[in-house]
């Protein structure tokens, strides 16, 4: 694989189809399944989104699955999420020819959750039913055939190297239950506990503000300035490592900071996107226009954060890409080159201080302020 960059490396076309709220509000067009609803970003459709039947569509290409918070329960929504993460991997001309690649080549798909809360109209999420649902559709056809056959090991584990996920906060949950049904499902089929683990390892996700960590192999970005952290830690996936005082003393000044969590996570914390007092927590905060810049000019000292999700996204779709057009298999590539491609873009990241949100976060653990 060529050198990366920081620059763009997919050629997406024109964005200008926003997560607005004018689309049709026919369920049947919309892609309304149960009450959820699944589409995916198609330019040539209008306002760029193409509704799926849960039921009936498989994964053909590389797809990135896109799931937003749990506000997310329209069609604009699902819409708008694919759209940020179309706009982190960009929308100019990379660097080398051989590495562009168009909408054509990359399915992005977005998942709305519908409201299924009496008390609260304005959220929702998948139930178990819908859960099954989508694992069938997304899953299976990954590891059986169309007689319903078993796939060979091999076969399996390339299979799902062809799916990234791109999450926000309650999203993420919705990432991990999905993957951790397919998880189940194999090992119910009868496929070899190894066998389904390295399929799982061929996954990738990034998540911004999540309120979980993924169970794959994945990028995870944390803010500070986040009303989900600071209601606490059980709010936020906040690791023992970023709680170690030896941490704080070594990373005190800095404005980011990311590390390799375990053999599964990259962890990057930034203390400081937005050169004000705003919350960070939503998903705009790090999107992108069509010139590869921050829409949100407030938040721009969130750039570099975005490259990183960007670039982060860009490895495993081309990986993806990679191993549909090829026969020869190249495993997704180490966390450790993600993390080393990851820090040479924060290289010059604002300076803040970690000290004092550690320090609440600390005292919360500890009951000494409620």
């Amino acid at each position: 694989m060529a050198e990366w960059s920081n620059a763009p490396v997919l050629k997406t076309g024109d964005l200008r189809g926003s997560g607005s709220s004018n689309l049709s509000p026919s369920a049947t067009a919309m892609g309304q399944n149960e009450h959820y609803y699944i589409g995916k970003r198609n330019l040539q459709s209008e306002h760029h989104w193409e509704p799926l039947d849960s039921e009936t569509f498989h994964i053909t290409k590389p797809t990135v699955i896109c799931l937003g918070g749990n506000g997310s329960i329209k069609p604009h929504n699902a819409n708008f999420i694919c759209k940020v993460a179309q706009s982190l991997v960009g929308i100019k001309e990379p660097r080398w020819a051989n590495e562009i690649a168009t909408t054509q080549d990359v399915d992005f798909i977005g998942i709305a959750y519908g409201n299924n809360y009496e008390d609260d109209n304005s959220t929702g999420s998948l139930t178990q039913s819908e859960i099954t649902t989508l694992t069938k559709s997304i899953f299976e056809p990954l590891y059986r055939d169309e007689k319903g056959q078993i796939r060979p090991d091999a076969q399996i584990i390339r299979n799902f190297n062809q799916i990234t996920f791109f999450a926000h906060c309650h999203g993420a949950r919705e990432a991990g239950n999905l993957i951790s049904r397919a998880m189940c499902n194999m090992l119910d089929s009868g496929i070899a506990h190894k066998t389904a683990e390295a399929a799982i390892g061929q996954l990738f996700a990034v998540s911004y503000a999540p309120i979980v960590t993924i169970p794959c192999p994945n990028l995870q970005v944390i803010t500070e300035k986040d009303g989900f952290l600071l209601g606490g830690p059980l709010l936020a996936p906040i690791s023992n490592k970023f709680l170690d005082e030896r941490f704080e003393k070594e990373n005190r000044g800095k404005g980011t900071v990311v590390f390799q969590e375990d053999d599964y996570t990259i962890s990057l914390i930034v203390s400081n996107m937005t050169q004000h007092g705003e919350v960070e927590h939503p998903v705009g905060t790090i999107q992108r226009d069509n010139h590869w810049q921050m829409v949100e000019k407030d938040f721009a000292y969130g750039d570099e954060v975005s490259r990183a999700m960007g670039v982060a996204l860009s490895y495993s779709i081309v990986n993806s890409l990679k191993n549909q057009k090829s026969d020869n298999w190249t495993p997704r590539p180490p966390l450790k080159l993600i993390l080393q491609k990851v820090q040479s873009i924060l290289g010059n990241s604002q300076n803040s201080d970690f000290a004092h949100r550690i320090e609440q976060i600390q005292n919360e653990q500890n009951g000494l302020i409620k």
